[in-house]
This record gives structure tokens, C-alpha cells and sequence, in this order.
């Protein structure tokens, strides 16, 4: 999904976009502590920007994936069930370098599946661009309609759990959007769908991108995804990235049917 400021030079665009994908390479697998499963992993229902290289299991509906969002991206995505599982990806292991979060997870010894070394090593490789500055927005937050639930079920323990310290929170009904209001080298977010809706959500990433084509076409920018997870009502998803430079991120969540509860924050 593009959402693009340009429309003179679409061609620049789709091979922009082209060039963002990747491919899982060859995989291992890990040997894990007693109480997770780690496994490599290449799901063929992700967007073609976003390959999962890795997956530690830490329980019935609760895992970590360890994904590369696109050449020069990598982060994590944690799934768990809400007022259930206790988060593990905080600020602290967030902090970590991608492959020490692997190893936190999966063990010490843990041998890093061959994936993420190419993953890696494509970051390293990654020259770092100078990014122009996305269309100022009026705010880099909003949220559909509907009482703010701040003291009560779910968003009460999404509020307690994720919202202390955040650069942004935010809830309400529907849908919630939030960008950066400048650009980062990482980032974490969060997002839940309250377990009263009727269909299972999406919390997709953007990250923005300019491209300089040759005389005589102008400078174009747009918005590309970076990757989308699922939601699944009554489950968080607990995600990070990061990269070789800076970026504009924004993040969108939807789904889950009319008058569902939803929340997210977001820390950079």
C-alpha cells in the first residue's frame, strides 16, 4: 500500500518499491531455553517487504518474531493475549542490538539462523539517504470517535502497561493513526484490539522514502509499507525497528469491527 505525493512518474515509484524486497536466504534452527521454541520461520502471508526469519515461542498464543521489514530495516514483533501474557519486549530488551534480542529470547548459546546474519549484513551495507521532510500533518496522532475507556477492561491495563513514559498514546474506537513528528533511527510500538470485536485487525507500517530520478522529472516522495501485522481481538502486537539512519515512520490501525475498542503508543 503506497500513498504517494506524486503521480507524474508512477514507473519510479513501482521500482522503488520493487527494490525494497528481499528474500529469506537459507535458515536454521536455533536450539532455545527449556521454556521457548525458536524456529525459523519465512511465512509466505506477509507482504513481500517483510519476510520473518525467526520465531521464539514463549507459550500458547504468545511469540516472538524476528522479521526484516525490508533490506536495511530489521526489528521484532511480539503477539500475546491481553490482561494475559506479561509483555517481554520492553524498553530494556528493545534497547539490545537485533541479534542480543534474538539470544535474550532464545538463549545465550543460541546460534543465529543464517537469515538474520544476511539480514545484517544487508543493514550494514545500507548507505544512509538524506530523507525530505513528509507533508506536515495537523497532528501526528488521531483515533476514530467514542469514549476514551482510560479506567476500565482492556485499555485500563493497555494504559498502565504501555502508556507510562510514551512519546505517544492514544484511545478510542476503530482505528488509530500515529506518526513521527521527526525522524528516528528506531522505534517501538504497541497496539490491541479489544476482545469484543467481530474480525481480526491490521497495524501496518509506513516508512518514508524520496527518490531523485534524472533530469527531466522532478523529486517525488511517498509513504511505503514496511510491513503489517495482525491483530487478532483480545491480542497485542508489541512491535520494534530499526536501521542504518533515520526515518519518518507512521503506523495505522484497523479493523476489528465497528465500536471496538482499540489503543496504541508508541516510544523513539
Amino acid at each position: 500500500m503506497k500513498h504517494l505525493t506524486s503521480v507524474v512518474v508512477m514507473p519510479m515509484v513501482l521500482a522503488l518499491a520493487s527494490a525494497n524486497c528481499g528474500s529469506t536466504g537459507s535458515e536454521e534452527t536455533a536450539q532455545p531455553e527449556a521454556n521457548s521454541q525458536a524456529t525459523p520461520d519465512s511465512s509466505q502471508t506477509s507482504p513481500p517487504s517483510m519476510i520473518v526469519h525467526a520465531t521464539v515461542s514463549l507459550g500458547k498464543d504468545h511469540e516472538v518474531r524476528f522479521v526484516e521489514y525490508r533490506p536495511g530495516m530489521v526489528g521484532t514483533i511480539e503477539e500475546g493475549r491481553s490482561m494475559v501474557d506479561v509483555p517481554v519486549l520492553t524498553s530494556e530488551v528493545t534497547k539490545l542490538t537485533w541479534e542480543d534480542q534474538y539470544r535474550h529470547f532464545a538463549g545465550a548459546s543460541a546460534h543465529l539462523p543464517k537469515a538474520m546474519v544476511g539480514a545484517l549484513a544487508r543493514v550494514a551495507a545500507t548507505p544512509i539517504s538524506t530523507i525530505s521532510a513528509p507533508p506536515a500533518a495537523a497532528d501526528t496522532q488521531n483515533v476514530g470517535a467514542g469514549p476514551h475507556f482510560y479506567n476500565a477492561g482492556e485499555q485500563a491495563w493497555f494504559n498502565a502497561t504501555f502508556c507510562n513514559g510514551a512519546s505517544i498514546c492514544i484511545q478510542g474506537f476503530d482505528f488509530t493513526n500515529m506518526q513521527t513528528p521527526f525522524k528516528v533511527s528506531h522505534a517501538s510500538t504497541v497496539a490491541t484490539i479489544g476482545v469484543e470485536g467481530t474480525s481480526n485487525g491490521t497495524f501496518q507500517n509506513f516508512y518514508w522514502a524520496c527518490a531523485n530520478p534524472p533530469w527531466p522529472f522532478p523529486q517525488f516522495c511517498a509513504w511505503f509499507e514496511n510491513g503489517t501485522a495482525v491483530i487478532v481481538p483480545g491480542h497485542f502486537i508489541n512491535t520494534s525497528v530499526s536501521g542504518n539512519g533515520s526515518w519518518f515512520f507512521k503506523w495505522e490501525l484497523r479493523g476489528g469491527g465497528a465500536n471496538t475498542t482499540v489503543s496504541s503508543s508508541a516510544n523513539f
